[in-house]
């Protein structure tokens, strides 16, 4: 992914959990660039996030030992959709467009979104990939370049552990 300079930029998506920031670790001690690292928060309401406030807190923590260690900001993405922030509350109450295969309505047809079923998470695309612009209070630039990496990584077959593209090397063993 080409950045401002003309070159690759290396993004490390984390999640705050304990392997991704093991991951920064591995990056660092190996050797590998890192230009940037993004993480998604999710939000109940505008202004609730969608997280348990004392996860809010380690993430803050973390953030700020992240950048005394390896002097690079974490930048915080959240799910935009015209403009607006996407949330729990607005996808609860969202009334979708639904199109049949006919082009005819459809039972479900003005019907909110309601709770999630039993088939799937119906709101991590919305929450979390579609991921573009930035919180108002957290500004990062380039945020069609992490956009473009996510979907380009999840599309690429070939993955460096097993050996068919470029980036470190796995530790497993190949039997």
């Amino acid at each position: 992914m080409d950045g401002e300079s003309g070159g690759v930029q290396y993004v490390a998506r984390i999640s705050h959990g304990k392997d991704s920031l093991k991951m920064l670790d591995v990056i660092i001690s190996r050797g590998l660039p890192l230009d940037r690292i993004t993480t998604t928060d999710v939000w109940a309401t505008d202004t609730i996030r969608g997280e348990h406030p004392k996860m809010v807190e380690f993430k803050e923590m973390a953030d700020e030992y992240i950048w005394r260690k390896y002097r690079i900001e974490v930048e915080h993405l959240c799910a935009m959709k015209d403009g607006e922030k996407v949330t729990y509350e607005k996808l609860f109450y969202h009334v979708p467009k639904r199109k049949t295969a006919r082009g005819g309505g459809s039972w479900k047809q003005g019907k909110i979104l309601g709770f999630p079923t039993l088939w799937g998470p119906w709101c991590q695309s919305d929450l979390k990939r579609s991921a573009k612009e930035p919180h108002p209070r957290l500004p990062c630039t380039n945020r069609e370049l992490v956009q473009e990496t996510q979907n380009r990584l999840s599309t690429d077959s070939p993955s460096p552990s097993t050996g068919g593209g470029p980036g470190a090397r796995s530790s497993k063993r190949t039997f």
